[in-house]
């Protein structure tokens, strides 16, 4: 029941052209992680972008197993998009 409730929301809110976003319980921790992972993985050199980033998800997922993978994807974005408004 909650998922069709989450589901109405979010058409309604599209509707009137806005968006939500829900985050996931235990994305604190994950975040946490992703933070220190993306920093340890920027001290890499020669590398692209696109590496770093997979082996930052790698690690995640072997952290984090029982977390769905969209959660690890969109915490590790959130960490790599606040490090380039910085």
């Amino acid at each position: 029941m909650k998922r069709f409730w989450n589901w109405l929301l979010e058409v309604a809110l599209k509707k009137s052209g806005r968006e939500i976003l829900l985050i996931p319980e235990g994305f604190g921790p994950v975040l946490t992680v992703a933070k220190a992972l993306v920093e340890e993985a920027g001290k890499a050199t020669d590398v692209s972008g696109e590496w770093r980033r997979h082996q930052v998800y790698a690690a995640m997922i072997k952290i984090f197993p029982d977390m769905p993978k969209r959660v690890i994807g969109l915490a590790i974005e959130v960490v790599i998009n606040a490090r380039a408004d910085n």
